[in-house]
């Protein structure tokens, strides 16, 4: 039996004395109460403590015999140590006299289980009152300073100052001491040493800062050494490096440095530093490396709503004959198994979901002529089946996939980087193009359940074309963080051009994305999106366009815009929420030597347009009583495309909302939304068999509207944008 003399003979109403808890007391919830304000959320304050209730994910293994976890027992001598650490985290984060107690704690006799209930009475914050910066010899730093470089520490010290009348903490104290350090490193003195003190008046409740600054000589590199080569020459490594023998020491560039030979992929472990050395205006610089495995073969896979069942293989040579090039040979496939499920569907009710398999061979060479200009030269085949066009006969469906078009082809790129995440791209795609399709009448004729051309139903269309399409694009922007950001902004503008040599798709193609981020919370923040696209097509193009030539619209199948989908505007399916018309999947089949074409179902097919407009925006906040790996989203998202490039109508815009749920997994957050479409054409809500029996004066009946089409369930891998 537990004695807790520690908790003492504390009680709550109601509630039965805390000194009947024994050693089989479970945890059952940690929470906290505050008296005068609340500086910090849970979430970070259950950080600092040891006793722990159970996860959403251990209480629901509880109500499954054969998975129950270990219970989270209560343990009073933690406790009081958890007491400990709150007040000490409230000290170091600036708050003097914290009062941390458990008054209202709750036993539950019944299943022995405790309710912690910390009660927190945080008290006056310490006030940063004064920062001022000496030499060691007690002289203000900037009169030590002359010319250009004085004025920029006057500059930044304001900054600094500025921070005046803030809360004081250790944190903030070294995070100053770090930023002086690494100003003056990057000027050139690469020994400067930084020391503070700080004076707290406990009465006043504030604090005074003095830095101590030694500055020492300032410095040129005087020689590089590398350490750890086997394989990899050291002309390599030092074309890398942002700076050379002679230059003036700069701390920034030492990291630059550090970052471009990660990016490389030759090495397991890249340090560029200052080894210990005399301080003098002389400065060694020493690069130590691991290399990695030259030879990688790797695979995975994924799953979304969208394109179903996805898989992805690669085999790469990180050192393809020197010269760090490198050469990746892949394998894509985007299988569309299990793509749109129907779990919020008409159950019959059929899509059309995308399938893509790709082989390539990629050759990259980085440092082409100058440091951050990469050239990849990347020769493909690919395979694909497109919603926009129609089913291949039945022995031209290559393995029974419904593939209706095959590209052989050659990608040049050059790409400049101008800062991590950001970059210029030039590219030219040439490709050779075949889309093979069963022919159909552009007025279908009714056969009973069967439409077919009545000449000769067991004919299959072929377009044999060229595309030279050349690119220029590019990422811009400030981001915390540009895998999974939460505060700055990017912007990605393009422009496509159909070259009218050697290519039968002539355009010219404009788009930018912009996206804007902005914190609310230590745990929440807003995501917002805007897209804007126009196409102009051009020569033979634009006539067969404007004839409505299904051959040249078939052509510019992945050119048009589109709008919909998991990560555009949620609420439909991919590409759906443009125009549309309804239309029938047809399959070939051969009985006794006469060729029969039989219905087997209906789809919309999307037109697409040469010009879209989208928006969205997202707010990604904690899910309550969860852990920091999760986030509720609340979205509201709009789009429209228009066939013929007229001016963006209000009218037309479509609008989807819902609610979302992400959970941080170690390949990116899954994903899972419920979107709800607010103002959807009719087509929107119809079976698209019964719209096109009506459109075709096969039924006198218009097609019934069904308010479950107006909600759909995404699911993905990734944040949305």
């Amino acid at each position: 039996m537990l004695i807790v003399l520690l908790l003492g003979a504390t009680t709550v109403a109601g509630q039965t004395p805390l000194h009947m808890i024994d050693e089989d007391t479970r945890v059952s919830n940690v929470s906290f109460r505050f008296v005068d304000s609340q500086t910090f959320d849970t979430d970070r304050l259950k950080q600092q403590i040891a006793t722990r209730s159970p996860s959403f994910t251990e209480r629901l293994r509880d109500r499954l015999p054969l998975f129950r976890s270990d219970p989270r027992l209560f343990d009073p001598v933690e406790l009081q140590r958890d007491v400990a650490r709150l007040r000490q985290f409230y000290q170091q984060n600036g708050f003097l006299s914290p009062r941390v107690d458990y008054p209202a704690t709750q036993l539950d006799t019944l299943s022995n289980s405790i309710h912690v209930i910390f009660t927190i009475e945080e008290g006056e914050p310490v006030i940063l009152q004064d920062a001022e910066f000496f030499t060691p010899e007690g002289e203000y730093v900037s009169t030590t300073l002359e010319g250009e470089i004085r004025e920029e520490w006057l500059e930044f010290r304001n900054e600094i100052v500025l921070r005046v009348g803030e809360r004081y903490t250790e944190f903030s104290q070294r995070r100053v001491e770090d930023e002086v350090r690494s100003w003056l490193r990057n000027r050139g003195y690469a020994f400067a040493r930084v020391n503070a003190e700080a004076a707290i008046d406990e009465e006043a409740n504030t604090a005074d800062l003095r830095f101590e600054l030694d500055l020492g000589p300032q410095g040129h590199i005087s020689d590089i050494q590398v350490e750890g080569l086997e394989s990899v020459s050291e002309s390599i490594v030092l074309r890398e490096l942002p700076f050379q023998e002679g230059d003036r020491f700069i701390q920034n560039e030492l990291q630059e440095g550090q970052r471009r030979l990660f990016r490389l992929n030759l090495f397991r472990v890249a340090l560029v530093e200052v080894p210990s050395q005399a301080r003098s205006s002389s400065v060694s610089v020493r690069v130590r490396v691991r290399e990695a495995r030259l030879r990688h073969l790797s695979a995975e896979t994924g799953y979304g709503t969208d394109v179903g069942l996805t898989g992805e293989g690669r085999w790469r040579h990180q050192n393809f004959f020197g010269g760090a090039r490198s050469l990746t040979a892949s394998l894509l496939a985007e299988t569309g198994f299990g793509a749109e499920p129907g779990l919020i569907s008409q159950a019959r009710e059929v899509t059309i979901p995308p399938r893509r398999f790709r082989g390539q061979l990629t050759l990259r060479q980085p440092h082409l002529l100058v440091g951050g200009l990469t050239g990849t030269i990347e020769p493909f085949v690919e395979f694909r089946r497109s919603s926009r066009l129609q089913p291949p006969k039945e022995e031209d469906d290559f393995l029974g996939l419904g593939i209706n078009a095959r590209d052989v082809g050659l990608n040049t790129r050059l790409n400049y980087e101008i800062l991590s995440f950001r970059h210029i791209s030039l590219e030219h795609t040439l490709t050779r193009s075949l889309q093979f399709t069963e022919a159909q009448e552009e007025d279908p004729i009714d056969n009973g359940d069967v439409v077919v051309d009545p000449v000769d139903p067991g004919v299959t269309e072929t377009d044999l074309f060229n595309r030279s399409i050349l690119s220029l694009s590019g990422r811009f922007g400030q981001l915390d963080d540009f895998i999974n950001p939460t505060e700055g902004f990017q912007t990605r503008p393009r422009i496509e051009i159909g070259l009218p040599a050697y290519s039968d798709v002539e355009y010219v193609k404009l788009s930018n994305e912009f996206s804007f981020y902005l914190p609310i919370g230590d745990e929440s923040d807003i995501a917002t999106r805007l897209f804007t696209g126009r196409i102009w097509p051009y020569g033979d193009s634009q006539t067969g366009l404007d004839a409505r030539d299904r051959r040249f619209e078939n052509r510019f199948e992945n050119v048009l815009f589109s709008t919909g989908g998991s990560s555009d505007l949620r609420g439909w399916r991919p590409e759906l929420a443009g125009e549309k018309e309804a239309r029938p999947l047809v399959v070939q089949r051969e009985i006794d030597g006469t060729i029969q074409a039989d219905t087997v179902n209906y789809v919309f097919d999307p037109l697409g347009g040469t010009a879209k407009l989208g928006a969205n925006i997202e707010a990604r906040l904690p899910f309550p009583g969860l852990g920091s790996d999760w986030q509720s989203a609340v979205f509201l998202d709009a789009g429209q495309v228009n066939r013929d490039g007229d001016l963006f109508s209000f009218s037309d815009m479509r609008f989807g909302t819902g609610l979302g749920i992400r959970y941080r997994t170690p390949v990116g957050h899954l994903r899972v939304d419920l979107a709800f479409k607010l103002n959807p054409t009719s087509n929107d809500l119809r079976d698209p068999r019964e719209t096109f029996e009506f459109e075709n004066n096969l039924r006198d009946t218009p097609p019934s509207e069904s308010f479950i089409r107006r909600f759909r369930l995404h699911i993905g891998i990734g944040q949305s944008f």
